[in-house]
């Protein structure tokens, strides 16, 4: 059941057109460096802003969608401790998910190698068995690969979306996102139902995937592409970061690798070159899951 809490976030985000992290503060009382004092003034709920809200909860009740305001219990905490933390989000499926977090992040690039898309596959499945949520985009490439081993596994996974929940895409991932809820897992975003993705959207949403888990993987990707960005956040939230790598001596498996490379050189990333590195990945996130639950 949707709490107060999101009505008056939903309103003051559609109806009074107030900054998200603006509410956030509001909600939480939390101020930051990088989050401006709130202009009480623009804090007037009336008759107009509460209806917008309340179309948005009626939207959602028609389509199965909960709206988890930043101070619902419900809300993960790993995500809530986060620099700009969505002050609302959109979940359709099997809450439950929600209390098994943090999970891990496995992202990477949708040109990607069919190589490189059955480690994706592999890691997800051997960590799904592990008990980990495999957090991912639904993007075409790594990504779905990262929620096909999930769910080949029978484990449980979030697809995080760049838009609201009335659908999925990209439309060749639509039965794969049904498999998805089908399987017990859930769809995740920050953007209200009907609304459209954009591209910054899509940089946005990486924060998100990194601040639902105690690390994130990246597969495939060149030194500039999205994945990048999903470093980034996962080295500012103080998650671990792993970087898939060929193994040493077989550069004929020809993966998309400038990415990761760059991460382990430039940023410790921790690699993982094969299967006998997959027990130091568990400890790694053992250890990152540890940390997250001592911070208050």
């Amino acid at each position: 059941m949707t709490d107060n809490s999101a009505r008056i976030a939903l309103a003051l985000q559609y109806g009074a057109r107030v900054a998200p992290n603006v509410i956030a503060q509001y909600l939480t009382g939390i101020s930051t460096v990088s989050t401006p004092l709130f202009d009480h003034s623009q804090l007037h709920l009336g008759p107009k802003e509460l209806a917008a809200a309340d179309r948005i909860l009626q939207r959602c009740s028609a389509m199965g969608i909960e709206a988890l305001s930043i101070t619902d219990s419900r809300y993960p905490k790993f995500l809530r401790d986060i620099p700009a933390a969505p002050p609302v989000l959109f979940v359709r499926g099997h809450l439950s998910v929600l209390e098994m977090l943090p999970g891990v992040a496995v992202v990477g690039s949708r040109s990607a190698t069919t190589q490189g898309m059955e480690i994706a596959r592999r890691i997800s499945a051997f960590l799904s068995k592990k008990g980990w949520p495999i957090v991912s985009g639904l993007a075409l490439g790594i990504d779905a690969a990262a929620h096909q081993g999930a769910l080949e596994a029978g484990g449980k996974t979030i697809a995080v979306l760049a838009h609201g929940l009335h659908r999925a895409s990209p439309a060749q991932n639509k039965a794969l996102a049904e498999k998805i809820l089908d399987s017990g897992g859930l769809w995740l975003s920050e953007h209200a139902p009907d609304v459209p993705a954009q591209k910054h959207f899509f940089v946005q949403r990486n924060r998100i995937q990194a601040g639902l888990s105690a690390g994130s993987i990246i597969v495939e990707g060149k030194a500039e592409s999205g994945s990048m960005t999903q470093a980034q956040y996962c080295l500012g939230q103080k998650r671990q970061l792993f970087a898939i790598l060929p193994p040493k001596g077989k550069s004929s498996l020809r993966l998309v690798s400038e990415g990761p490379e760059k991460l382990v050189k430039e940023h410790g990333a921790i690699a993982i070159r094969s299967l006998n590195d997959y027990e130091l990945v568990l400890s790694a996130l053992a250890a990152s899951r540890e940390a997250l639950l001592r911070d208050p």
